[in-house]
């Protein structure tokens, strides 16, 4: 994803083809996840004076997983058609 975006950036204009798989984490969600799950991450978070439980970045994971849900129950629904 890097690279693509790198990419992106060198040659100023987008690729041909989608970047992003349907229902990926975006780039703020695996970002976010890997603040509250890597301890590395976790311990610079408090070291800053920040919050290792920040609601903002809890509350991003936890819409994006609920919407990644919802789209996942609807899919399946409409493959069973």
């Amino acid at each position: 994803m890097i690279l693509i975006r790198t990419a992106i950036v060198g040659y100023a204009r987008q690729p041909d083809y989608e970047v992003q798989p349907p229902g990926a984490p975006s780039m703020e969600e695996r970002i976010a996840y890997t603040m509250l799950h890597n301890k590395v991450f976790r311990d610079a978070l408090i070291a800053e004076g920040l919050d290792k439980n920040d609601h903002t970045l809890i509350t991003l994971l936890r819409e994006k997983e609920k919407e990644r849900q919802r789209r996942g129950k609807r899919n399946q629904r409409s493959s069973k058609l």
